[in-house]
C-alpha cells in the first residue's frame, strides 16, 4: 500500500516523462537554475513542439523565497533570448486558467494567449511569445527619433541613449 506521499511522487516522474504528440524524451530538457547551491527555479523544455520553429515550456516552477523579486522574469528573459539566438520563432505555453498569478507572470513576461483548451479536465490558456524581433517602418522609426531628438533637447540626461543606426540618420539629416 502505498502512502500519499508516494503516489504524489509517481505523479510527479510520469509528468517528467511524458510529451507532447509526436516528440520523443530526447526532445525534452530540464533546467535547473540556482544561485550558488539554491535551487532558484525548475524548468521543463520541449524542442520543435508545437512546430520546429518553436519551443513549449511544458513546466516552470520557481522557489517560493525568489518569487516577487524579478527572478522569474530575469529567467524567462534569458531563455527566450537564448531561444531566438538559435533560430526559434516563439516559445509557447499552457497556463491554468484558475491560476491568475500565473495568468499574470506570463503576460507580464509577453506571452498572449491564443486559445483556451479542456486537458483531461483542466481549463489551460494557451500561451505564446514570439520571437521575431518586429521591423519599424521608415515613418515611425523617423517619429521615434523626433521623440528622442525633443527629450535630449529638453532635458539631455534623461533622454533614451541614440542606437548607433539613429545617431548616423540623425547625422545624415544634419541634426548632430
Amino acid at each position: 500500500q502505498m502512502i500519499k506521499g508516494q503516489e504524489y511522487g509517481i505523479e510527479i516522474l510520469n509528468d517528467l516523462k511524458a510529451t507532447p504528440p509526436g516528440k520523443r524524451l530526447s526532445d525534452k530538457y530540464f533546467f535547473g537554475f540556482f544561485e550558488g547551491e539554491e535551487l532558484v527555479a525548475v524548468m521543463d523544455l520541449v524542442d520543435g513542439y508545437p512546430d520546429q520553429g518553436k519551443a513549449y515550456i511544458g513546466f516552470f516552477m520557481m522557489n517560493l523565497h525568489y518569487q516577487g523579486k524579478r527572478v522569474g522574469t530575469a529567467i524567462i528573459h534569458e531563455v527566450t533570448e537564448y531561444l531566438r539566438s538559435i533560430g526559434k520563432t516563439a516559445v509557447r505555453l499552457a497556463i491554468d486558467k484558475g491560476n491568475p498569478q500565473s495568468t499574470r507572470f506570463w503576460k507580464k513576461n509577453g506571452f498572449e494567449i491564443l486559445f483556451e483548451a479542456d486537458l483531461n479536465g483542466w481549463t489551460k490558456l494557451v500561451a505564446e511569445k514570439s520571437l521575431v524581433k518586429k521591423k519599424r517602418s521608415y515613418k515611425k522609426f523617423q517619429k521615434e527619433l523626433e521623440e528622442r531628438e525633443k527629450a535630449w533637447r529638453e532635458e539631455p540626461m534623461k533622454a533614451f541613449p541614440l542606437t548607433p543606426e539613429e545617431i548616423e540618420e540623425l547625422k545624415k539629416q544634419g541634426r548632430l
